[in-house]
């Protein structure tokens, strides 16, 4: 009565294939919920020195070797397209990067699933051993571990590179597969295309070349294919590297190869980093040596194999060789920085593509790419496990970038108004007392906060000639001003309510005592002291903070009530500069 018949064994595998499909999808769900909830307008790090160099080009001074420029080890000259078509079509508006970033991850997990389906289709994997791999490649992809890819403008140049890459490969792959002779040599065309996007995107795709030729030599690719590769990569490497100079933050790889324990523990953890938010270092470590062990054998598997090679197999393990080289490349370059480096998210998403082909393939069976006795099994089991630690990551990953990114209005009032206040703006760039020599640029080309916004064109303007000023119509209270550490003026903060709304006014002018306007405040505060004061106001975010400029005297708040409205808050308080 304990032993469940066969139909029943079926009924609960396929539950369980469902229950992982469904959880691929919640991840994607969610990666892209976090995207649009951390979005921002603002520039971010790296994207500050795009919009210098979008200044440039605008001003007609940005000649074809700006293009491919280095950037730290990178010649990301196809992320720097993207980057200024954001500016360009979509103000700077964040809108395009993420897009092109969700898109890119979603072709890459496709390209994986076609790979399995191209198994599926030689009778090597099951419908459920299929379903389960799809699902690796669409949540590993998507999995909020590597949530910097989701979120960061510059970041763009790993998904192109990565994906190009992909790209590349499965080409190659595609064309050994095709009938027509002009498809094959197109597809030939498209590999090389590729590759070079990928090359000139990221340091790491330099590998594709090698892999390139590796994959048409396995193949017994026509010698033309061969020659076209080799002679391409090699002109294009030559062109990379002509006036290329170490980065001040990359270490000696000479160095770093002096103390290999280092180099392979930091590339244990970046392979395991798929686990890294939910369960730390030490299972990162473990998931990597199992991963080690997986790339041998596939590695292994296909030296046996040479006599059957084919294409979806090959590209599988072309990727596995993509995947590790760039890995080991990060962790020869990285490993000095200590072993907290190798948590950078945006190196997920090569293991992410490592753990998707291991997946793959060690769950091929009869007739296919069989690693070891028990593979097939040990594959379904780990791409189910990857999945759900996919969906479990979002706990531990988004939270510290939540912590970032929120409440960025008083950061963008900074900027607006001018008052360059240190501690708002280190949260978009290391070193903030650049970015002021960066917001002319903004203004100038209407980008970013100051891309349709009525806020800042309202800065010494008479309040009187843009609002009716009201006293009836809200409560509140200006508190204080702030020392900014800026000779361009302070912070300010107090508390509002718009009564005949029952909420909080979006915004709050800083007028001084001759009426001109001289700050803005658009940030929310919690103040919870005034909700149990105050019967009126009926939640706990009435307060407001944001920067002025010097008032010149008593300066008074307004809050804006809308339909040209404003009302007058209690308190006065002279805004000076102070400064740093």
């Amino acid at each position: 009565m304990n032993s469940r018949s066969a139909t029943e064994r079926v009924t609960l595998a396929d539950l369980a294939t469902v229950a992982t499909g469904i959880v691929a999808l919640l991840v994607f769900a969610e990666a892209i919920a976090t995207a649009v909830a951390l979005h921002t307008n603002l520039p971010y790090y790296d994207e500050w020195a795009t919009v210098a160099d979008f200044g440039r080009l605008r001003a007609g001074d940005y000649g074809l070797a700006d293009w491919f420029a280095q950037h730290n080890e990178h010649r990301p000259a196809f992320p720097r397209l993207v980057l200024f078509a954001d500016f360009q079509f979509f103000g700077g508006q964040g809108y395009l990067y993420p897009a092109v970033n969700i898109t890119l991850q979603f072709a890459e997990s496709v390209v994986l699933s076609a790979a399995a389906f191209g198994l599926y289709m030689q009778q090597r994997i099951g419908m459920r051993t299929f379903v389960v791999c799809c699902a690796a490649a669409l949540a590993l992809q998507f999995t909020t571990a590597q949530i910097e890819t989701f979120i960061i403008p510059f970041q763009v140049l790993w998904t192109i590179g990565y994906t190009a890459g992909t790209g590349a490969l499965a080409a190659l792959a595609a064309a050994h597969s095709a009938k027509r002779p002009r498809v094959r040599t197109g597809l030939v065309g498209v590999a090389v295309a590729l590759a070079i996007v990928s090359q000139y995107s990221v340091a790491n795709g330099i590998w594709v070349w090698a892999l390139l030729a590796i994959m048409a030599w396995w193949l017994r690719a026509p010698r033309a294919w061969l020659i076209t590769i080799v002679t391409a990569g090699i002109i294009c490497s030559a062109a990379y590297f002509a006036g290329y100079s170490q980065p001040a933050e990359s270490q000696d790889p000479v160095a770093s190869l002096a103390r290999p324990d280092r180099v392979v523990d930091f590339a244990l953890v970046v392979i395991g980093g798929p686990v890294l938010p939910m369960l730390g270092q030490q299972a990162a470590r473990l998931l990597g040596a199992v991963g080690l062990v997986g790339i041998g054998l596939v590695l292994a598997q296909a030296m046996r194999r040479r006599d059957r090679a084919e294409g979806a197999t090959t590209l599988l393990v072309a990727q596995v060789l993509f995947s590790s080289l760039t890995i080991g490349l990060i962790a020869v370059g990285r490993s000095p920085l200590g072993i907290g480096a190798a948590e950078a998210p945006r190196y997920v998403m090569p293991a992410a593509t490592l753990w998707t082909c291991i997946v793959i393939l060690a769950s091929a069976s009869t007739g296919g790419f069989r690693v070891v006795r028990g593979a097939r099994l040990a594959g379904i089991v780990a791409g189910a496990f990857l999945v759900t630690t996919a969906l479990g990551s979002a706990w531990w990953a988004v939270q510290p970038w939540a912590d970032t990114f929120d409440n960025l209005e008083a950061t963008s009032d900074a900027i607006r108004v001018g008052v360059y206040d240190d501690s708002a703006l280190i949260r978009l760039y290391p070193a903030p007392g650049d970015i002021k020599a960066f917001v002319p640029i903004l203004k100038r080309y209407d980008l970013s906060v100051f891309r349709g916004d009525d806020l800042s064109e309202l800065l010494d303007t008479p309040l009187a000639n843009r609002y009716v000023i009201s006293s009836n119509d809200c409560r509140g209270f200006f508190d204080t001003t702030l020392d900014a550490r800026s000779p361009a003026g302070a912070g300010v903060s107090g508390w509002a309510w718009d009564l005949s709304r029952d909420a909080r006014p979006s915004t709050v002018l800083i007028a001084g005592p001759d009426g001109i306007i001289r700050g803005i405040a658009t940030a929310s505060t919690s103040r919870v002291d005034v909700a149990l004061a105050v019967p009126e106001v009926t939640a706990v975010d009435s307060g407001w903070f944001g920067y002025s400029r010097p008032t010149g005297g008593p300066g008074r708040a307004y809050a804006v009530m809308g339909a040209g409205v404003v009302c007058a808050l209690e308190g006065e308080h002279e805004v000076v500069a102070t400064p740093s």
